[in-house]
């Protein structure tokens, strides 16, 4: 008995080591795209090779931890199936995801949550220091009506405000009692954020966050209240897709409430309508090369198409099917959150399928570590938020 508790030990950390290890790799990988430093001649050899190494090391990962049982079999026909699509449609980025979300699943989210922290933080602090030092540049966004926007390192001004963003969420998850003066402070450094890239919707976002989280721990004690509440958010995912691609539809150039929604949301309306229009909705998706501000600042000369609203991007390019079933994962992750109490992590799930209908972060396991609870098999949601109320507190203190 103890012989084979040994040896599962050894096999969960060499399963932990490997994982760590791609994440690491695609976690550098993807990052530095998205700075000044992406040019760099060893940066291009990089990229070349990352991407390889980070799919053998997640098969090495599956190799290791792999049960023969129905539904882990089942499971990974669905990971190859989206894998495959991915590679077809050229969405890159989405390949090392689908894997690490799949190789991830077992690993501690505690760990990955305060080593991502750590690593990214460093990353950030590198990348701004070297913009604001003059070994990178510092794009300057002048947009629409002389807004200023600075990009610190980045390719597109909003990057650096999506870090901050994500750093406090996974602070409210993981932080075992949250005083008001760290949310206070939080908010202030976001603020600040905001004032240099000028990225509304990271606020608002933190603040959602920290609203539903008080939201749900107030209900702890009620218990049917929660369940109700639970399958509701369940649905809340498909029923964005739905608006999203409904709107995209039923948007017109004629009709005055949509002209006014659409430039609310500073012409998204507009860009998913004409996706929509040129792109048919398949089962599989399509290539689509969507060019952004970041595609820009390295090639003026293409022409914007970029779908913020990421429901309807990832139905264009990745296909019905794919979109089903993530926003069947989101879905079934906040419903085991909140069955599980684990009302942070609930909340923070909740806010990228916000999100998801103005920024394409939900898909972005870059500047959404919350993608690597959605396939955690239920118990692995136990403990990763340990927060209690003042009073159990109190009393295991006093005990």
């Amino acid at each position: 008995m103890k012989t084979e508790q040994v040896q599962l030990s050894q096999l969960q950390i060499l399963r932990n080591s490997f994982f760590f290890v791609a994440y690491t790799i695609w976690m550098l990988r993807t990052f530095i795209k998205t700075t000044f430093f992406y040019s760099a001649p060893l940066v291009q050899a990089w990229n070349d090779r990352a991407l390889d190494i980070v799919i053998l090391i997640c098969i090495a990962v599956i190799v290791v931890d792999f049960e023969v049982k129905y539904k882990e079999i089942l499971l990974l026909c669905f990971i190859c199936l989206f894998y495959w699509i991915a590679y077809a449609t050229g969405a890159g980025g989405i390949l090392g995801t689908v894997l690490l979300v799949y190789a991830g699943r077992k690993v501690p989210y505690r760990k990955i949550v305060c080593y991502t922290f750590v690593l990214l933080s460093g990353l950030l602090i590198i990348t701004v220091c070297s913009s604001l030092l003059g070994v990178i540049e510092n794009h300057v966004f002048v947009q629409y009506g002389g807004r200023v926007r600075y990009g610190v390192g980045f390719l597109y001004c909003s990057y650096a405000s999506h870090y901050l963003l994500l750093f406090f969420m996974l602070y409210f998850v993981v932080r075992k009692r949250v005083r008001l003066y760290e949310v206070m402070l939080l908010i202030a450094l976001n603020i600040g954020g905001y004032f240099v890239t000028d990225t509304k919707t990271d606020i608002l976002s933190l603040v959602m966050m920290l609203l539903g989280t008080a939201f749900l721990r107030l209900l702890r004690s009620k218990k049917r209240v929660l369940q109700i509440l639970s399958y509701i958010l369940f649905l809340v995912p498909f029923a964005f897709w739905g608006l999203s691609l409904y709107m995209a539809k039923a948007f017109d150039w004629m009709v005055p409430f949509w002209l006014k929604l659409n430039f609310a949301l500073n012409g998204r309306l507009d860009l998913g309508s004409k996706a929509l229009q040129e792109y048919p909705i398949r089962l599989f998706g399509q290539k689509i090369r969507w060019v952004g501000g970041s595609a820009m600042v390295k090639d003026p000369t293409l022409t914007y198409n970029y779908v913020d609203n990421n429901y309807l991007s990832v139905t264009l390019q990745m296909g019905v099917l794919f979109a089903f079933f993530m926003c069947l994962a989101y879905g079934r992750a906040v419903y085991v959150a909140i069955q599980k109490e684990q009302f942070a992590l609930a909340a923070g799930i909740f806010v990228f399928m916000v999100i998801g209908l103005i920024n394409p972060e939900m898909r972005n396991l870059l500047y959404n570590t919350f993608l690597l609870v959605l396939l955690k098999p239920a118990d692995q949601f136990e403990g990763i938020e340990i927060w209690k109320p003042r009073k159990e507190w109190k009393m295991k203190e006093n005990g």
